[in-house]
C-alpha cells in the first residue's frame, strides 16, 4: 500500500496569502459548515465566499452580507436586535405576544436583503439597560422566536441555531474530571444519552430539556475555562452525546462548533509587545487571553467535523491589515509607547476598498485552524468517494497488543474515556471505499516534543505503523492498489 500525508500549511491570516485569495475552495460535502469572518482586511468578502466559506460579517454591516450569495452569508444577533424590536412595539421581551414574535424574522431579515443563510444569537447576553429585554432561555418568547426564524429561514434552505453558549456542556457535571463518570452513560442506549444530554444544558437552553430541537439547529461552545488537560475529551464526550441524543430522536438538526480561534478561556491575559519597524520604533502593547495550541484546536475541529457539522469562529467582525507598520486607532486595542508618531488605522471594522485596517497586534496563527480542518476533512470525503463512514481504530506499541474496544463504533463507547484515562492517542480510520482509505491519530496526553512509535489496526488485516510527536494532529490517506 501507499501512504501520503496531509500537510499543515503555513500560518498566516486566515491562509489567505496562499489559499483563500489563490482561488482554491473547500471540498466540504452538502451539510458541513465552515463560518468564519473575512480576516483580511484588503481581501474582498467575495473571495472568502468563492472559497467555500459562510462568510460572517454580522448584524453590524448588511451592506456588505448584501454583497455575497445567500447561501455563503452567515449573520448573528445580539441583545440590540431583540431590545430593538421589543421597543418598537413599546413592550419589554417577556411581555411580547407569540403573533409578536412570528414578527421577528422579517423585521430582522429583511433590511438584510433576505438575511443570512447560517444565523446564530447572544439575545440572552443582555446586560445593565439592556438586560429586561434580553431572549432568555427559560421565556416562552425564546421558543416562539426560534421557531418563527427558523420556519423562515427554512424555504430559503437557512438555518438557525442555538445561541453561543451553547446547548451541551457536562462540565458542569459534579465529578465532570474523571471520565469514568460518563462511562455507564456512553455505553448505554442512545435512549440514554438523550435523557443524559437533557441534564447537561448551560445557562438555561432549552435544545434537549425542552425539546427545542424541532425547530431550531444546536451549537456547541469549544473554549469555555476549565482545566487543559480535561478540554480534549470533555469536548468529545459533549460531540458524541449530543449525535447519540439526536439519532435517538430521529432529528436532522445540524449542529456547529463554536470556536474562538487560537484562543480559550482557561489561560488568563498576557501582556503583548510588538515592536514595530523604524521609522517610527517603539512597540504596541496589549493586554490580552494568552493563545490555545493550535494543533489542539485542530484536532478537536476535526472531530466536530466527523462527530457534528463544522465549525464557527466566533468573534467580532475586525479585519486586520498586512503593514506592520500601521496600528489601531486612538483608544482602540492598547496603546502605542514609543519616540514616534505611527500610523493609525481609519477602521478595524468591515471591508471597503482603500481602507487601512491596523496589523495585529498579538499573533493570528490561530485564525487558520478552521480552514485547516475543514480542508482536512473534505480530503478525506473526496479520497473515499464521499463516504461518510469511520469508526474509532484500536492501535498498539510495536511490542504490544491491540487494547480493547468496547462498544466503539462509531460515537465511542468507553474508547474516548479509556484513551483521557491512559493517556493514549485516539485513532480514527475510514471504511476501505475503492481500494481507498484515510487515517486520522493524535494523542493530547503525550507531552509535545516527545515521541511515540503506534501501529494502527486498518481492519481487514491491514495495519501500518509510525511515529508521532505528543500533540501533534496527523492524517493519512492509504492507496491499497500501488506500493
Amino acid at each position: 500500500m501507499r501512504v501520503t500525508e496531509a500537510f499543515i500549511p503555513k500560518l498566516g491570516f486566515a491562509w489567505t496569502p496562499e489559499w483563500v485569495a489563490s482561488g482554491r475552495r473547500l471540498a466540504l460535502p452538502a451539510g458541513k459548515y465552515l463560518v468564519t469572518k473575512p480576516y483580511r482586511g484588503d481581501i474582498p468578502p467575495a473571495t472568502y465566499a468563492a472559497a467555500g466559506v459562510k462568510v460572517y460579517s454580522g448584524y453590524a454591516n448588511p451592506t456588505e452580507s448584501n454583497a455575497l450569495p445567500f447561501s455563503q452569508r452567515a449573520g448573528w444577533c445580539g441583545p440590540h436586535e431583540i431590545q430593538a424590536f421589543a421597543q418598537a412595539k413599546g413592550k419589554l421581551t417577556p411581555d411580547l405576544t407569540q403573533a409578536e414574535c412570528q414578527q421577528f424574522p422579517g423585521w430582522l431579515m429583511n433590511s438584510r436583503d433576505g438575511g443570512y443563510a447560517v444565523v446564530a444569537d447572544e439575545m440572552n447576553e443582555a446586560y445593565n439597560a439592556q438586560e429586561p429585554y434580553g431572549l432568555y432561555g427559560y421565556l416562552p418568547q425564546r421558543d416562539w422566536v426560534d421557531r418563527a426564524c427558523q420556519e423562515y429561514l427554512t424555504p430559503k434552505g437557512g438555518i438557525w441555531l442555538s445561541g453561543y453558549d451553547g446547548h451541551m456542556y457536562i462540565q458542569g457535571k459534579a465529578d465532570s474530571q474523571n471520565p469514568n463518570t460518563f462511562r455507564s452513560v456512553l455505553l448505554g442506549s442512545d435512549e440514554g444519552c438523550y435523557q443524559y444530554a437533557k441534564t447537561c444544558t448551560p445557562f438555561a437552553s432549552g435544545f434537549f430539556s425542552r425539546d427545542m430541537w424541532r425547530h431550531r439547529h444546536g451549537g456547541i461552545k469549544m473554549y469555555y475555562d476549565h482545566p487543559a488537560t480535561h478540554f480534549f475529551w470533555q469536548n468529545l464526550v459533549n460531540l458524541a452525546l449530543n449525535r447519540r441524543a439526536l439519532d435517538f430522536l430521529g432529528s436532522s438538526a445540524r449542529t456547529l462548533a463554536y470556536f474562538w480561534p487560537g484562543r480559550h478561556e482557561w489561560g488568563g491575559h498576557i501582556f503583548y509587545r510588538r515592536p514595530l519597524p523604524n521609522p517610527p520604533g517603539g512597540e504596541w502593547q496589549k493586554s490580552f487571553v494568552c493563545g490555545a495550541p493550535f494543533t489542539l484546536e485542530l484536532a478537536l475541529m476535526f472531530f466536530c467535523y466527523l462527530l457534528a457539522d463544522g465549525v464557527w469562529q466566533w468573534e467580532n467582525t475586525g479585519r486586520s491589515g498586512i503593514d506592520p507598520a500601521i496600528v489601531p486607532p486612538d483608544g482602540e486595542e492598547g496603546q502605542y509607547v514609543g519616540p514616534g508618531n505611527p500610523e493609525r488605522a481609519n477602521g478595524l471594522q468591515l471591508y471597503a476598498p482603500g481602507r487601512k485596517h491596523p496589523y495585529p497586534i498579538y499573533p493570528e496563527g490561530g485564525t487558520d485552524v478552521g480552514y485547516v480542518a475543514a480542508d482536512w476533512y473534505g480530503q478525506c470525503i473526496a479520497w473515499v468517494g464521499g463516504s461518510q463512514n469511520w469508526r474509532f481504530a484500536t492501535h498498539r506499541s510495536p511490542s504490544g497488543g491491540y487494547f480493547a474496544t468496547e462498544n466503539q463504533f462509531p460515537l465511542g463507547g468507553s474508547y474516548i474515556l479509556d484513551r483521557a484515562l491512559n493517556d493514549e492517542g485516539y485513532a480514527v480510520r475510514s471504511d476501505v471505499v475503492a481500494n481507498h482509505q484515510w487515517v486520522f491519530y493524535y494523542n493530547p496526553g503525550l507531552p509535545l516534543g516527545q515521541w511515540e512509535t503506534r501501529t494502527i489496526d486498518l481492519g481487514g488485516g491491514q495495519n501500518f505503523t509510525r511515529e508521532f510527536c505528543g500533540g501533534v494532529p496527523r492524517l493519512f490517506f492509504i492507496d491499497y492498489t500501488t506500493t
